[in-house]
């Protein structure tokens, strides 16, 4: 019994002995030495290697990608990613919140998109298809006629306008009348059709400037008149003045005289074309008068004074006078150059032309009057003053008097109309 006991004594020391020597010979986790995570080995001998073995999970060389948290295809922010990937129900290309199939924001976005119902193009509250805002505001700037129709339930308009500018002549500083400006309320039926008459500024030497209209049938209901031409002489500019009237409110401006400018010698102007007037400019009853001329030179015109919606003319050669058409309506006219009188500007009544003698000198077309209908409300009129138009501020050029007149300068501005309801 005692051979036995230490027999047993024996094999324990032997199993322990062994169990120490396992434990010291059992190798490390993998990946605890650089380097192990990636050599292609199964470091700790448990069957699994590299990013296999879960003793690698964190370490860098396991950051790749095929990463269940992290990689390509990871299910939280890969490329497929459910929730931010490109496929992302949430936030990519086809994402039914926020992509560019997105039924609130993206494309076809039923409420910010190109065709949304609420801000798109085809917007049903406020583009350009908009069934339930009305059109504000209507502008013309090109010369003619234009016609438009206010919608149901409109039942007044504000119409803002200016006249078209003289154009300039060639006597030294014979500069354009500018045109005047309107602007009423007037009381409309939706549905009804207005007629606007967008102005013609001065094209050619000396024309007076056509004027702006609104018209209810052939009824004026406001009306801007246009500038008078300024002056030209057979020496293309040894003559000064003659400068054109510019259109009125009530009264139109005067065309300048030619101008007697003291010796040295050559007197200026010389006997020969002793005085040209400037026509006169017209009232609200009627048209201005045409100006005159003195003088030993032959073919001697006066200007031709105005009438209603029409300028004087201020033309003529070998002493046949009036033998051009002057402004009318919209439409500017009336000058003439090679000593030819500036044209009157069109208006409510037109402005005189001046007097002239052909090929020798000339004074400046005067401008026309303008008018508001009595039952028209917050009408303005407001007159131009020489070359500056009636309300300059928010003219944008529209109605300016033409500069003196060359191969590039000198026609006159054209007019311009703003509806708003």
């Amino acid at each position: 019994m005692n051979l036995l006991r230490l027999c047993l004594a024996i094999s324990l020391l032997m199993l322990c002995a062994c169990g120490d020597i396992t434990l010291v010979n059992t190798p490390e986790g993998e990946g605890d030495d650089p380097g192990e995570c990636s050599d292609e080995s199964d470091n700790d001998l448990d069957g699994l290697w590299d990013c296999n073995d879960p003793d690698c999970a964190g370490s860098p060389d396991c950051a790749g990608d095929d990463d269940d948290s992290t990689g390509d295809d990871d299910d939280s922010t890969g490329d497929d990613d459910d929730s931010t990937g490109d496929d992302d129900d949430s936030a990519g290309d086809d994402d039914d919140s926020a992509g560019d199939d997105d039924d609130s924001a993206g494309d076809d976005d039923d409420s910010a998109g190109d065709d949304d119902d609420s801000t798109g193009d085809d917007d049903d509250s406020t583009g350009d298809d908009d069934d339930s805002v009305l059109v504000s505001d209507l502008s013309y700037d090109t010369p003619g006629e234009y016609s438009f129709s206010p919608p149901a339930g409109v039942n007044s308009v504000t119409v803002s306008m200016w006249g078209g500018g003289g154009a300039g002549g060639n006597q030294i500083a014979s500069t354009g009348g500018g045109a005047a400006f309107a602007q009423a309320t007037i009381p409309v039926t939706g549905g009804e059709t207005l007629t606007v008459l967008v102005a013609e500024g001065g094209d050619s030497v000396g024309d007076g400037g056509g004027a702006s209209y609104l018209l209810r049938g052939s009824t004026r209901l406001l009306v801007a008149a246009g500038g008078g031409g300024g002056g030209s002489d057979g020496c293309s500019g040894c003559k000064e003045g003659g400068r054109g009237g510019a259109g009125g409110a009530t009264q139109g401006q005067d065309g300048q005289n030619l101008l007697t400018v003291p010796p040295p010698s050559p007197p200026n102007p010389p006997a020969y074309c002793n005085s040209a007037t400037g026509g006169s400019g017209a009232s609200q009853s009627q048209g201005g008068s045409g100006g005159t001329v003195t003088g030993t030179a032959a073919n001697q015109c006066s200007g031709q004074p105005g009438t209603t919606d029409g300028g004087g003319t201020a033309t003529g050669v070998n002493g046949n006078c009036n033998t051009g058409t002057g402004a009318n309506l919209w439409e500017s006219g009336g000058g003439q150059a090679n000593g030819g009188g500036g044209g009157g500007g069109s208006g409510y009544f037109g402005g005189g032309g001046a007097g002239f003698i052909w090929t020798y000198c000339s004074g400046g077309g005067a401008g026309g009057s303008s008018w508001s209908d009595p039952g028209n409300s917050n009408s303005i009129l407001e007159g131009g003053n020489w070359q500056t138009q009636g309300n300059p501020a928010q003219a944008q050029g529209s109605g300016l008097g033409g500069a003196v007149f060359s191969a590039t300068t000198g026609s006159g501005g054209n007019g311009r109309i703003e509806v708003t309801w």
